[in-house]
């Protein structure tokens, strides 16, 4: 049902006492840190399922009912077997804070599951427990009614399945990458801000611009659409000998987050909706930052001095630094984060491209971010 792995097996690595709290502790599992009952009897060295953010735990499955008085949400889901929609309700896991200490996730034992206590460590049971990635309406402002009516696909003027000649833009969290972090460490990349925002792929084959959301080709005349594609046709186009050069070429694809008003709660707080660039392809193949024309870098997400957040440092002292950070995309104002993009140029162990895929790059989302939005 889920192409992300939501729900695997892991082992516990480390409990730490909370201060302050009697009948909680915090549970260690990959990257991520877990608040957990002492009632639960959960010791070092147990295997759990381990649950990341954004799952949601369907309301109609009887093994999460004690979640649902937390908050029920809404949403359409699309099975990727069949292509029938459906609404689907259920809790969804976020980012919390609770006696100073951030959870994100849930851990449950396995038998509680009803599955196998004796699964390999890193088993994907994503389907075996009915989860499925949380999707929020992107547009909040005009339209955030239509809710249900904006996941039927003429309404959102869907014409098609992704078939952009590149990968989808996603990035794994840095917490899910433990297995390899000691060889990421030893690369080459590129920190970026992470914009808070839609991510959209524009994709020249020739004769026309086409545009594509994160799972779909979209009509770039659809009112919803309409802006990004105009904003992608005068922001990456050059002068030259004064006639205008459209940069995007042919069998290039460029990825921006488009983000501000009435996008994702414009949570960043831009005056006007806006493209980042932060991905070019050609011809399949990812381009690093020297390669990419003037227009893209006029419109890239900000780029960040490597040695303010060097990889060589842990993981936990990346996070640390991530959180709380502010003020890269408008004044004052948190951001959302940080992505690492490594240099495609360079020797890239198996083990790497395996992980991240052939986007080559990861995430650090800012804590102090997530859980103002409760994201």
């Amino acid at each position: 049902m889920s192409i992300r792995t939501l729900v695997s097996v892991q082992t516990i690595t480390r409990i730490d006492p909370i201060a302050g709290a009697d009948r909680i502790v915090l549970a260690h599992v990959l990257g991520w840190k877990v608040i957990i009952s002492k009632d639960m009897g959960l010791a070092v060295g147990d295997r759990v399922a381990y649950f990341e953010t954004d799952s949601l735990l369907p309301e109609t499955d009887p093994r999460y009912s004690q979640f649902m008085p937390r908050g029920v949400r809404h949403m359409a889901f699309t099975d990727p077997d069949t292509g029938e929609t459906m609404e689907v309700s259920g809790h969804v896991l976020r980012t919390m804070k609770m006696r100073g200490v951030y959870s994100q996730g849930l851990i449950m034992p396995l038998p509680e599951l009803g599955l196998d206590p004796s699964l390999p460590v890193g088993s994907d049971i994503t389907e075996a427990c009915h989860v499925i990635k949380y999707e929020p309406p992107v547009f909040t402002g005009r339209g955030a009614n239509r809710q249900d009516k904006a996941l039927q696909r003429a309404a959102q003027g869907i014409i098609g399945e992704f078939t952009a000649p590149c990968s989808k833009s996603d990035a794994p969290r840095a917490q899910t990458l433990t297995g390899i972090w000691h060889e990421l460490c030893k690369l080459e990349a590129v920190p970026t801000v992470k914009v808070d925002g839609m991510s959209l792929t524009f994709f020249f084959d020739g004769s026309e611009l086409r545009m594509f959301t994160r799972n779909y080709e979209v009509d770039p005349t659809h009112p919803d659409w309409r802006d990004a594609c105009e904003l992608a046709h005068r922001y990456f186009t050059s002068r030259l000998g004064g006639l205008g050069v459209f940069d995007i070429g042919v069998g290039m694809c460029v990825q921006a987050e488009y983000a501000g008003p009435g996008i994702n709660g414009n949570r960043q707080k831009l005056a006007k909706r806006d493209l980042f660039v932060f991905a070019v392809w050609q011809d399949g193949e990812k381009l690093p930052r020297d390669e990419w024309e003037d227009s893209f870098l006029a419109h890239a997400a900000p780029e960040i001095n490597q040695w303010e957040y060097p990889l060589a440092d842990s993981m936990d002292t990346l996070i640390s630094a991530v959180d709380g950070m502010r003020g890269r995309i408008t004044p004052n104002v948190l951001d959302e984060g940080i992505v690492w993009h490594l240099n495609p140029g360079q020797p890239i162990p198996d083990t790497v491209r395996g992980e991240l895929g052939d986007n080559l790059c990861f995430k650090i989302i800012n804590n102090s971010y997530l859980a103002k939005h409760h994201l």
